[in-house]
Formats: structure tokens, C-alpha cells, sequence
């Protein structure tokens, strides 16, 4: 298992969006180089699982960009996310922070079941009705991470029975979310570093027993 959290909470949202890990156009932000070979042009982490915390102080609710956007961290909460990367872990997070997380409030731009735009450049086949595009604003980033943690020695086979021990942990605390979220009110944790030192054990505890050094 390692902990990335300190490289999540530094890429800017200019990051994201810049950073391109194809051979042909590789571009990194100085903050990820400990998470890439520069030599193969590819990720340390190549697959594997991980669990990502953040933790939403705003009084307004971060949706996903999906055809039909669903909330993925409700306002004044923290998040709990868990899946599989196959990919590269950038990669998956690129998706998230370059493509998706966004803020959205009762005036928000567009009806709510719009997908949207974040960049002018975004580029879409001529024939295409272009989605609207949002200020950047609107836009979460990944400042808010709380803890990334990532393990390349877990199949990814394990991402349901990660999925079942973390939610017989903490959905007491919150509600889940599909697909694979908890989101518990903040008020609901007393003690935040304790909070985020039982999700650490759990995963790390998690990686052990599958005895997969």
C-alpha cells in the first residue's frame, strides 16, 4: 500500500487538465513525477485498488458529468471512494478531477440533468450538440483530497469484497452512494485523524491478509 495523498492535494486543476501520459505528447506535473517512470513513459501504478477521502466543506453538493450528473459528495460531507484501477491510478483520477467533479447549486448554469463543459477546448465531432460550458468555479479539484491510498499488489478481482468491508465499517456513520461511495456528515466525526488512521488500517489490514507480498 502506498499513500498519495500529498501529490493529489497539490495538482491544480491546470495540472489535470495538462497532464498527458501517451507517448507520443507526455506532459507531468513536477508534483506527480514521483508517480511515473519518465524512462517508459508510464505510471508506477499501473492496476490495482484504492480508497480516495475528500471532504466537502461547501454548502453545495459535487455531482459527476455523466449524461445524467448524479452527486457524488454531498454538501458538508466527507467522501469515502473505493474501486479498481486498470489503467493507470492517474489516469482514473484525471477522468475525475479533468472531467467530472463539479460543483452544482440551485442557480447553477444548466438544468440538472445536463452534462457540461469545463474547458472552451474541449473537442467534440462536428456533427455533435455542443454541451455547455460552466466558469471554473464550478470546478471541485482535488485540493479537498483528505487520503489516497493505492495498492498494486491487490487484484482487482478483491474491489467487491474491499467495497463490502468498508461499508460494514462506515455506512453506520452516512449514507452510500452509488456506485461505491459513503458519504458521513461531517458533524458525524468527532476525531478526523482517527477517522482517517482507521481507514488506513483497514486497507492496509485488507492488503495483508490477502498475503499477496
Amino acid at each position: 500500500m502506498e499513500n498519495t495523498t500529498n501529490e493529489l492535494q497539490l495538482v491544480t486543476l491546470d495540472d489535470w487538465d495538462n497532464l498527458n501520459l501517451s507517448n507520443g505528447n507526455w506532459n507531468i506535473p513536477s508534483v506527480l513525477n514521483e508517480l511515473v517512470n519518465h524512462e517508459n513513459h508510464s505510471e508506477l501504478h499501473s492496476k490495482g485498488l484504492y480508497i480516495h477521502v475528500q471532504k466537502n466543506t461547501q454548502n453545495r453538493s459535487v455531482f459527476d458529468n455523466n449524461p445524467n450528473p448524479k452527486v457524488v459528495n454531498l454538501a458538508n460531507t466527507y467522501m469515502i471512494k473505493w474501486g479498481k484501477f486498470n489503467d493507470g491510478i492517474l489516469k482514473r483520477r484525471k477522468d475525475d478531477f479533468a472531467n467530472h467533479y463539479h460543483y452544482r447549486v440551485p442557480n447553477f448554469p444548466e438544468l440538472p440533468n445536463v452534462a457540461v463543459r469545463f474547458r472552451p477546448y474541449d473537442i467534440l465531432p462536428a456533427n455533435a450538440n455542443p454541451r455547455p460550458i460552466v466558469d471554473g468555479e464550478f470546478r471541485s479539484g482535488s485540493s479537498s483530497t483528505l487520503l489516497h491510498l493505492v495498492s498494486t499488489k491487490l487484484d482487482i478481482a478483491y474491489e467487491k469484497e474491499l467495497g463490502n468491508i468498508v461499508k460494514d465499517e462506515f455506512r453506520p456513520l452516512g449514507v452510500f452512494i452509488p456506485r461505491e461511495r459513503i458519504n458521513i456528515p461531517i458533524e458525524n466525526i468527532v476525531d478526523e485523524q482517527q477517522f482517517l488512521d482507521d481507514i488506513t488500517s483497514l486497507f492496509a489490514n485488507f492488503e495483508n491478509n490477502r498475503n499477496l507480498y
